[in-house]
């Protein structure tokens, strides 16, 4: 099987944000309007190949799907810092596919569809290309006769967005590449500036530094210039006033008594290098650590002990 996988640097974008795919004709394309900053992570497209199109919630550890042979279409979009929800996401989808011919199939958010029974009974893909939040998550197929078919997974992790789009077309029809935009690209990675960290503090009183890395067992940070942490301390310098707490988090990997040691050492790994190499006043910041007692998804996956594996700021009253 003839099989090509593209990767592009998150600078690609369709005007407006658009994702364009092929329609039900090779010059006809169905342009779907993304959340403003989506970034095109990776563009697959898979010849001779059969796609399970998910057609209700999951039952018994089972979801029950329609299988379509033909080309594969599939994009993964990454939106550093999203509003809408996934259902919005999925509304917007539906919206704009009406009257083109594809008509729904099944449409559940991530209770409905059955959470991690149904998260992990469907083809999407691994982390990190999607992070997917088992609370946080909407699902919507489409079909277009028997040949044809689309199929959208939105999910919220964070403040990101993942949005995995598969287009399924007959032998021989190529889906359009992907087309750069001209103007600026959104700013790569979670909270890039001082603007964004204060704005989510202000907004939900904490926010989660998503860019960081703590392999299971392991507290020190390596040596990288995370976005985040130069975003928290240029907010930090420029709100004297501001007092924070930063909250480590583990996977559930191990005794209780030995994570909540584990993500206070976290936390104060991200403390250190926050005062000692950024210079914030000590007396704006703390650290503590919960352990595995607030996991953010299933820890049964390797996928979802390493989203639980973070540190979060907390804004403190004054």
């Amino acid at each position: 099987m003839n099989r090509q996988r593209f990767f592009f640097v998150p600078t690609t974008l369709l005007f407006a944000g658009a994702f364009a795919i092929l329609g039900s004709f090779p010059s006809q394309a169905i342009e779907l309007n993304l959340p403003e900053g989506a970034q095109l992570a990776v563009n697959d497209i898979a010849p001779q190949t059969r796609f399970a199109l998910p057609t209700g919630p999951a039952v018994n550890g089972a979801v029950p799907t329609r299988l379509i042979d033909g080309t594969v279409s599939t994009q993964i979009w990454h939106v550093p810092e999203i509003g809408e929800t996934p259902r919005q996401i999925i509304d917007s989808v539906t919206r704009q596919v009406a009257g083109l011919g594809y008509d729904p199939v099944f449409d559940c958010d991530a209770r409905q569809c059955g959470g991690f029974e149904f998260r992990f009974g469907i083809d999407l893909a691994p982390a990190p290309d999607m992070l997917v939040d088992l609370s946080n998550y909407h699902q919507a197929s489409f079909s277009n006769g028997t040949d044809r078919a689309l199929s959208v997974f939105a999910s919220k992790a964070g403040s990101r967005g993942f949005i995995q789009i598969v287009h399924v077309l007959p032998e021989g029809e190529t889906p359009l590449p992907a087309v750069q935009s001209t103007r600026a690209p959104a700013a790569s990675g979670l909270l890039s500036s001082e603007m964004e960290i204060g704005a989510k503090l202000a907004e939900s009183g904490a926010t989660v530094l998503d860019d960081l890395e703590f392999a299971s067992g392991a507290a020190d940070l390596t040596d990288t210039e995370f976005a985040s942490l130069t975003a928290l301390s240029d907010w930090l310098k420029a709100t004297p006033t501001a007092h924070v707490a930063l909250v480590g988090h583990t996977d559930a990997e191990g005794t209780l008594a030995n994570n909540i040691a584990l993500s206070k050492r976290r936390a104060n790994a991200v403390l250190r290098r926050v005062i000692g190499t950024y210079g914030v006043d000590p007396a704006q910041i703390t650290a503590d650590g919960v352990g595995f007692l607030a996991p953010r998804a299933t820890n049964t996956t390797e996928e979802g002990r390493r989203f639980n594996r973070r540190v979060e700021v907390v804004l403190l009253p004054d």
